[in-house]
């Protein structure tokens, strides 16, 4: 910058100076999980959030349960622990120095109950024998249901086959002693982490008075 007065005398002490411009909005990156995820409550949702011109001036997060809005501080985590189940929308806003400003929206769900479990057949305190069919629904409300095992008497799991919504396993109970014995299944669904859910119930191996079994 140059200066001269009215009477033409020119300023010999300038000084340049400098100006930075810098129209590049800050970047914000979801690290951790991805965007969609459905995940139990208390889970930690990671962010980057960077600018490589002018530096990141501040950032806040909000969510659609409260009009509020809250600052990152320090670290650009999410902790989620007082999270209800239910769809979640994030929104993330970033400013840096140079007043410019982006926003980024994410949608997750949180869902910390496990699938629900029915046996059908067979039916409670059931006289059985030979080869059983044990079927069973398996119903997930925010999430699906990734797997559902079968166990009896505490014996190795064993994956149940899944046809037209519900879960069946063949059991054959010829080498087992005549008693009461205890099913159990146990489902999981595809929240990060599952979410686990069992039931269980009495049946009666009998060979010679099975209910309707050869």
């Amino acid at each position: 910058v140059n200066c001269t007065d009215q009477a033409g005398n020119i300023g010999n002490n300038a000084t340049d100076f400098r100006a930075k411009i810098d129209t590049v909005l800050p970047t914000i990156t979801l690290d951790d999980p991805p965007n969609g995820t459905h995940f139990q409550a208390n889970y930690s949702i990671n962010f980057s959030i960077n600018d490589s011109a002018s530096g990141v001036h501040n950032a806040s997060w909000s969510n659609n349960y409260t009009a509020l809005s809250y600052d990152f501080l320090g670290i650009y985590d999410i902790n989620t622990s007082t999270w209800a189940e239910g769809n979640i929308t994030v929104i993330i806003v970033a400013n840096d120095s140079a007043g410019n400003r982006r926003e980024s929206k994410y949608e997750f769900v949180v869902d910390n109950t496990g699938p629900v479990l029915r046996f059908l057949t067979p039916n409670a305190n059931q006289k059985v024998s030979g080869m059983v069919v044990v079927n069973l629904t398996a119903t997930d409300d925010l999430s699906n249901v990734s797997a559902v095992l079968f166990s009896y008497n505490s014996t190795d799991n064993f994956t149940m086959n899944r046809s037209n919504g519900f879960r069946w396993y063949d059991w054959n109970t010829t080498l087992a002693k005549d008693g009461t014995y205890t099913m159990v299944a146990y489902g999981n669904d595809t929240v990060t982490p599952p979410n686990l859910k069992s039931v269980s119930r009495l049946v009666q191996i009998d060979k010679y008075h099975a209910d309707g079994q050869v």
